[in-house]
């Protein structure tokens, strides 16, 4: 009796040590999945955007005659494409759970250019006599994004069950683009420094690649410029605001920031 109730307890400790190794490996198991976004790693992707650029006259100049602006809008000029993506970033996984990263990347594409002409039919009084530039006149005004943009990026995120990594990422981003006239003999360029946020998410397949998707939103900026031609024109061009979308697939070259 006595080796058969030996043999029960036995066999309940070697049930309960099981149990607890399984536990123990299953949760092991969850923290190696959520490691594997540490260390450097390299990203290429694609990425299309949206982006509201526009332009306004601020004063108009005949002779030392200045005609307010009233009614004298121009055409949008919205800009949509798709562009590719290469970035080269770092970042750990803290406490488990939390993610803390950096990564600096390239925007790169062809941009379109937009003219810049009148959106309605401008009326001009100078010395009583009323002048109409008609709507659609070429003004010989073009704007255009400069194809190459530069970013620089934080990361926060957290890991959830499944290894799926949800992150929001504010970065400054270096975009230019380019005003041209008189046949491309002058030019101005707006090209500041701009603020954007980004909310994606990520998750690994095989051994060392991961997938993203991310939406952000970019600041806008400003730039006067003024064309003389019989007179002078001086305009306001916006540019930059607006969304992206980006897809991306990293390559984790290496796991030195593991603990």
């Amino acid at each position: 009796m006595k080796k058969i109730m030996l043999a029960s307890l036995m066999s309940t400790f070697a049930l309960s040590v099981s149990a607890e190794d399984g536990a123990v490996i299953g949760e092991n198991s969850s923290l190696g999945e959520a490691t594997r976004f540490d260390g450097l790693y390299l990203g290429f992707g694609l990425g299309g955007s949206s982006l509201r650029n526009k332009a306004e006259v601020v004063e108009i100049k005949v002779g030392q005659t200045t005609i307010d602006r009233s009614n004298k809008t121009l055409n949008k000029l919205n800009s949509k494409g798709i562009f590719g993506v290469a970035a080269l970033g770092a970042g750990k996984v803290i406490r488990e759970k939390w993610y803390l990263g950096g990564e600096v990347s390239l925007d790169f594409g062809k941009s379109k250019s937009k003219k810049i002409e009148p959106a309605n039919d401008w009326t001009i009084t100078v010395g009583g006599v009323v002048t109409t530039i008609p709507k659609g006149t070429d003004t010989g005004i073009t704007m255009r994004n400069r194809g190459i943009t530069p970013e620089l990026a934080f990361r926060a995120g957290y890991v959830v069950k499944g290894a799926w990594l949800i992150y929001f990422k504010p970065s400054l981003y270096f975009p230019q683009t380019k005003l041209k006239w008189d046949e491309g003999k002058k030019t101005a360029s707006i090209s500041k420094a701009r603020f954007a946020v980004a909310l994606g998410i990520e998750h690994p397949f095989c051994e060392k690649f991961t997938a993203r998707v991310e939406i952000g939103h970019g600041s806008k900026s400003s730039k006067e410029f003024t064309v003389e031609r019989d007179g002078s024109t001086k305009f306001k061009a916006t540019s930059g605001r607006g969304f992206t979308l980006r897809a991306l697939v990293t390559y984790n070259l290496s796991h030195f920031m593991r603990s």
